[in-house]
């Protein structure tokens, strides 16, 4: 504020200099030989005034308008803070920082479950994943697209080409907002056609077990601002597998599959 006021009043004070100096020139030019004549014949405050100024040299005003051009000059031009001998730096804007690109990096699968007790009669079993969020912000579940494939060792090295529909996902969260380093599950429901469910179980009991195909699944995960999303990076390949009455839990990767069967 006293820098402003500083340039105010050196600015008024310095157009003031030089307006007087303008008019002592021109009294000079014009007549300055009668002037004094009119003067010395005036009543008035105003024809006094003009008589005290014509006594003024000339070179006086001219140094009071140099003097206080320089003034201002100096009011004027740029400099740091007071006291600081520093080059001041300015932290960015947080608003006008750029989020960091969302990704799918600190997304971890703990673990996953099958679950066949309904396939038998009702034609559909459930799959869900718990998975551990890392990524360093808060983070939901948008969608799930694509399609989940088999296939049964036992009956050759190729997939079983089930051309399923997209399962369906079950919201375990109704609010499906998960902060940072915390646990959520994904449960999906995948229905299938009456022989698709006698070779799904025909896999699991058989000696070789089944594999579920992952590669075509996509789980979808959003930022927290809606803006950017990524795909959970879920595991190609998992296996199930039932010997006699007990359940053989198999370490895919980086997890583990627990099959629940009545």
């Amino acid at each position: 504020m006293k820098l402003i006021a500083g340039k105010i009043v050196s600015g008024l004070i310095t157009l003031s200099g030089w307006l007087l100096l303008g008019a002592r020139l021109m009294l000079d030019l014009i007549g300055y030989s009668t002037a004094p004549e009119d003067v010395a014949v005036a009543k008035t405050r105003l024809d006094q005034a003009l008589g005290w100024f014509l006594t003024i040299p000339w070179w006086a005003l001219l140094g009071f308008a140099l003097i206080s051009t320089l003034w201002l000059m100096w009011v004027s031009w740029p400099r740091l803070a007071s006291n600081s001998r520093t080059t001041q730096t300015f932290a960015p804007n947080p608003e006008e920082t750029p989020p960091a690109p969302f990704t799918a990096k600190g997304l971890y699968i703990a673990r996953a479950y099958l679950d066949l007790r309904r396939l038998t009669e009702e034609l559909y079993f459930i799959l869900s994943f718990i998975v551990h969020n890392a990524t360093g912000q808060q983070i939901s579940v948008l969608e799930i697209t694509g399609n989940i494939d088999f296939r049964i060792p036992d009956a050759g090295p190729d997939p079983m080409k089930a051309n399923l529909s997209s399962p369906l996902w079950r919201r375990d969260n109704p609010k499906n907002e998960i902060p940072n380093l915390q646990e959520f599950m994904v449960v999906m429901e995948q229905r299938v056609p009456p022989d698709m469910g006698r070779l799904i179980m025909h896999g699991v009991e058989g000696k070789g077990g089944l594999r579920i195909l992952l590669d075509g699944l996509n789980v979808i995960i959003q930022s927290a601002d809606r803006k950017q999303k990524a795909r959970l990076p879920l595991w190609a390949e998992i296996s199930a597998r039932k010997i006699q009455d007990s359940v053989v839990v198999h370490r895919v990767i980086m997890g583990s599959l627990n099959v629940v069967i009545s």
